[in-house]
């Protein structure tokens, strides 16, 4: 059985993710940006991103969770990841 080492999510880490569902400039991703209102971000896109996250780094949020986030930082805190 092979044991997969999984990173801490960084800031950088999630903004490239955010950029990529969202088909946007990673520059636009600042880790303070709402979700909604500065990216135009749907709820079916933050999905996505908590998805991916959690597929990607091996951490699990709670719906409650999820829908509280609404920016990388966010996203960050809750999961004790890397600024």
């Amino acid at each position: 059985m092979q044991e997969h080492t999984r990173q801490r999510p960084t800031s950088e880490a999630l903004r490239a993710m955010v950029a990529e569902i969202m088909e946007i400039d990673v520059g636009e991703v600042t880790p303070e940006a709402s979700f909604p209102t500065d990216l135009g971000m749907d709820s079916l896109q933050k999905t996505a991103v908590v998805v991916a996250m959690e597929q990607r780094f091996g951490v699990t949020l709670a719906p409650e969770q999820a829908a509280e986030a609404r920016s990388v930082d966010d996203l960050l805190r809750l999961v004790g990841g890397e600024v």
